[in-house]
């Protein structure tokens, strides 16, 4: 709505044009237009779809990024384990030689291997247990969101 704003400067008039904010404008474009509305609920239907397919993407990649990782864990694990092996026998010869010589043992930096490896195996032992229980949560995730989809469509 424009709205006209009369002022004088000395012996003339100047008619300035001002837009006034008019809150029935907003709501006019809020009202559904075209037939009976069908314009309006078409682009909103547009809109959950485009929501829909973003959101399809998106459990998607959480699937593909969880099959990835289990297949990786598959290939690593061999390798993880003979890390394990390999600490294990690292420690032991530790100890056997500790004994063997009576004194204390000071190979810090071998203690620092045997618990890295050991935090490593234990980590990947952790993940592998944990893989299952985020495929679960990521197929209740996509139940619930079907149900809601569906819910929306009836």
């Amino acid at each position: 709505m424009a709205t006209l704003q009369t002022t004088h400067e000395g012996s003339r008039n100047i008619i300035r044009s001002q837009r006034v904010h008019d809150p029935m404008e907003d709501l006019a474009r809020m009202l559904p237009t075209g037939e009976n509305g069908r314009e309006a609920e078409r682009g909103k239907e547009r809109q959950r779809m485009t929501e829909q397919d973003q959101t399809r993407d998106l459990l998607a990649t959480l699937r593909d990024a969880l099959h990835q990782l289990e297949c990786t864990l598959r290939r690593t694990r061999e390798g993880v384990d003979g890390i394990g092996r390999e600490a294990a026998r690292l420690r032991e010869g530790i100890e056997a030689l500790g004994a063997l010589q009576q004194r204390e043992d000071t190979s810090v930096g071998i203690d620092m291997v045997i618990d890295a490896a050991t935090d490593l195996f234990r980590a990947f032992h952790d993940l592998a247990l944990a893989l299952p229980d985020a495929q679960g949560d990521v197929n209740t995730l996509a139940a619930a969101i079907e149900d809601d989809e569906n819910g929306q469509k009836a």
